[in-house]
């Protein structure tokens, strides 16, 4: 009987950036030269919060200035939501 092998769960990761231009970018670049992550898009750093919490991603890149939460904000929430779990 054959066993087969257990698939690899994708790499995800979560990009926040406020420019539409350079999240675009960023995207295909992403895609291009990492084609099996799993890439999770925010526009603002309450997005990009309630994206982490919902998706778990396990990388985070982030803008720091940004409109409606910034990426020092958000990161600090995220940072305090490990904690707590751990």
């Amino acid at each position: 009987m054959e066993v087969a092998p257990l698939s690899q769960p994708r790499m995800s990761f979560l990009y926040v950036e406020d420019d539409p231009v350079t999240r675009n970018i960023m995207e295909k670049i992403f895609l291009m030269k990492l084609p099996d992550i799993t890439l999770h898009l925010a526009e603002n750093g309450k997005i990009g919060l309630e994206l982490y919490r919902k998706h778990e991603p396990r990388i985070v890149i982030t803008d720091v200035n940004m409109p409606v939460m910034d990426g020092i904000e958000m990161a600090a929430q995220i940072r305090q939501s490990i904690l707590v779990l751990s």
